[in-house]
């Protein structure tokens, strides 16, 4: 019963394979090709979360890792040996530890030294192994309160505070030095000679003081000029003994209110309030020029021709007037351009073709607009995507002019051989 079972399920297996394949190539063409093509796409979309966590992972590789993976610890894994790796963890540990306390000692000088309580220190100069120096062998001068050893660590102790005390003054020299010392003046010993020694304090003093002066002066070259009160000043013009020119002495014209001396002052005085007005116009070229000349203009003048310089000057005036009409146009390109009422329209003019004008217009209307659009997407790129409503998209993986690859002709033979054996189960369960 047996093999009759198994030799008619063994021949519904080959009638049903030799069956199935003309079959399943109808019916299973558009269901395995989308199988095909949901595998394709489940597949990139796989890749594309792989190479965004990839991309995360190199941009912040301060978020810890996450891993499913069953790991374990190397000192406790089953086996390990019992108590050498346990030794040698401790010491790796000992040593990372003393590495650790060096590193933070000679990154941290200003640090405190810190010691255990239970270490037992002693002093160099008082242990007991130190040697016995042939004076205190021979002589027995070995004390404790007179011992060389003492006297030189004292040495050594009073020569580190003066270094120290000399590296502080050098360090900051703003502290004020104290003095133990008696100092005395100069000039008030008692050894000091009675005269000359003030005579020449007083003469260095003033000295100093009109050298002081000077230099103040010299600096600020802005302030006020101070004088004596106390001070006889006297004119230099109107001085006594001014000296007498030849004309004064032959002619007589000595005279207080027309002297020479007063014209040179005048003229002196007077160039100089020409050089100051000169100086003024040069720095403030802004400040209007004041005449009292009486002027007269070129082109009104009584002995002007009576035409050509009115045609002349006209002709400079609407020249100036439109150059200044271009350098503005060129200077303030924003400003709209104004043309007067005799202008047309290059497509409206009479003379224009028909059509073709119209369909020329309508098509560099149409670039423009597309330069237009494409130059702001250009420049603006944040702004999202905007498509037209009534155009009909399709999806890349279901379009029906799709070819079929390698890997989905291998999955379309899967999916048909799956097909196939479950037919045969389900032809062999209805025979059974």
């Amino acid at each position: 019963m047996v093999e009759a079972d198994s030799v008619s399920i063994s021949s519904i297996d080959s009638d049903s394979e030799d069956t199935s394949d003309s079959e399943s190539e109808t019916e299973l063409d558009d269901s395995d090709l989308e199988d095909v093509d949901e595998v394709v796409r489940s597949e990139i979309l796989a890749q594309c979360i792989a190479l965004k966590q990839l991309a995360v992972d190199y941009a912040h590789p301060e978020i810890k890792v996450k891993s499913c993976l069953g790991a374990r610890c190397f000192f406790d894994r089953a086996s390990a040996p019992s108590g050498e790796v346990d030794l040698e963890r401790e010491e790796i540990l000992a040593d990372a530890l003393k590495l650790k306390s060096w590193a933070a000692a000679y990154a941290k000088t200003a640090g405190p030294l810190s010691s255990e309580s239970t270490a037992s220190a002693r002093c160099y100069f008082e242990r007991a192994s130190k040697e016995v120096t042939y004076l205190e062998e021979v002589e027995g001068v070995i004390d404790d309160q007179a011992d060389d050893d003492e006297v030189v660590r004292s040495e050594i102790l009073a020569q580190c505070i003066a270094l120290k005390q000399l590296a502080v003054d050098y360090a900051h020299p703003e502290i004020k030095v104290k003095s133990c010392l008696g100092a005395r003046c100069f000039f008030d010993r008692a050894s000091a000679p009675s005269g000359e020694v003030d005579l020449e304090r007083e003469e260095i003093l003033a000295d100093a003081l009109k050298l002081k002066s000077l230099a103040a002066a010299y600096a600020k070259t802005a302030g006020p000029l101070s004088s004596d009160s106390t001070v006889s000043a006297r004119c230099y013009f109107e001085r006594a003994s001014k000296e007498v020119t030849y004309l004064e002495e032959v002619e007589g014209v000595i005279d207080d209110q027309a002297d020479d001396d007063e014209v040179v002052r005048s003229e002196i005085l007077a160039q100089c309030i020409a050089l100051k007005q000169l100086a003024v116009d040069y720095a403030h070229p802004e400040i209007k020029v004041q005449s009292c000349v009486a002027a007269r203009c070129f082109f009104d003048r009584a002995s002007a021709p009576s035409g050509e310089v009115d045609l002349e000057r006209e002709e400079i005036l609407a020249d100036a007037l439109k150059l200044k009409s271009w350098a503005a146009a060129y200077s303030l390109n924003a400003s709209p351009v104004i043309s007067g009422p005799a202008s047309r329209c290059f497509f409206d003019r009479a003379s224009a073709p028909s059509g073709e004008v119209d369909l020329e217009r309508e098509e560099i209307l149409a670039d423009a607009l597309k330069l237009k659009h494409l130059a702001s997407a250009y420049a603006k790129t944040a702004p999202s995507l905007t498509a037209d409503p009534t155009a009909t998209a399709r999806c890349y993986f279901e379009r029906a002019s799709k070819e079929v690859s390698e890997r989905s002709e291998r999955a379309l033979m899967k999916t048909r051989i799956r097909a196939s054996e479950q037919q045969a189960k389900r032809a062999a369960s209805e025979a059974s």
